[in-house]
C-alpha cells in the first residue's frame, strides 16, 4: 500500500474543504450585508392633500403634505422641493440623461432643482402673527425616525408665482410634483395639486357681480 499517495489524498481533501469552508464564509458575510443593508434602506412615502379643506383667513388654502418613514431606519430631509411634471419632461427631452451619461443627469438635475423648481422655505410665510395652520411645520433639515411620519402645511400662494405663470394661468388646478432630498443623496417623489388663487379670486368677484 502506497501510504505516501494515501497522505497526500487527505491533503488534497484537507484543502478542498478548507476552501469550501472559506467559501461558505463568504457567502455568509455577504447575503448578511445585503440583508442589512435592505433593512437599512431609506423609504419615504410622500401622500400630497392629506388633509382636505384646511383654510386660514390670512394663508387661504392650506395644502397639507405627509411624509411617512416606513423603513427601518432613520431618514435625514435635506430639501423639499417641488416642479412641474411637464417641466420634468422637458428637461429630460433636452438633456437626455442616462447612466452612460453622467455629464447630461449632472445637467439634468442642476436644472431641474433650478426656477421655476420651488424649493420649501418656511420663513418666507411664517413671518405673519397669524400662522397658526403652519406653526407645526417642519423646518428643514430634519431626521424622521423609523415609523414615524410628519406633516408639512403650505399654502397655495406659495405655488402662484412659480407655477400659474402664462402657460398655467388659466388653469384653476395643477398637479405637481413633491420632491424630497435625502442626507444620503437619494431622492423621493410624491404628488401635490395646487390650486390657482388668482384665478379663483377672479371668478369669485364675477359671480358676485
Amino acid at each position: 500500500m502506497n501510504w505516501v499517495l494515501m497522505l497526500i489524498n487527505w491533503n488534497a481533501v484537507s484543502a478542498i474543504s478548507n476552501i469550501l469552508v472559506a467559501i461558505g464564509t463568504f457567502t455568509a458575510v455577504v447575503v448578511s450585508l445585503r440583508i442589512a443593508k435592505r433593512q437599512n434602506k431609506e423609504k419615504l412615502k410622500i401622500i400630497g392633500n392629506f388633509i382636505a379643506g384646511d383654510h386660514s383667513d390670512t394663508f387661504g388654502h392650506i395644502n397639507t403634505i405627509k411624509v411617512q418613514n416606513i423603513g427601518n431606519g432613520k431618514v435625514y430631509i435635506e430639501e423639499l422641493s417641488f416642479a412641474s411634471p411637464k417641466r420634468i419632461k422637458s428637461l429630460k427631452e433636452t438633456y437626455r440623461p442616462s447612466i452612460k451619461d453622467p455629464s447630461a443627469i449632472f445637467y439634468f438635475l442642476k436644472a431641474l432643482f433650478t426656477k421655476p423648481t420651488l424649493q420649501y422655505l418656511p420663513n418666507e410665510y411664517t413671518k405673519s402673527d397669524d400662522y397658526y395652520h403652519l406653526e407645526k411645520s417642519p423646518k428643514i433639515p430634519i431626521a424622521l425616525e423609523s415609523n414615524h411620519s410628519m406633516e408639512f402645511r403650505i399654502p397655495d400662494f406659495y405655488f402662484q408665482e412659480t407655477f400659474f405663470n402664462d402657460e398655467f394661468k388659466e388653469d384653476e388646478k395643477l398637479n405637481i410634483y413633491v420632491i424630497i432630498l435625502t442626507g444620503t443623496g437619494k431622492y423621493f417623489r410624491g404628488k401635490l395639486l395646487i390650486h390657482n388663487d388668482e384665478l379663483l379670486e377672479k371668478n369669485d368677484v364675477g359671480e358676485g357681480n
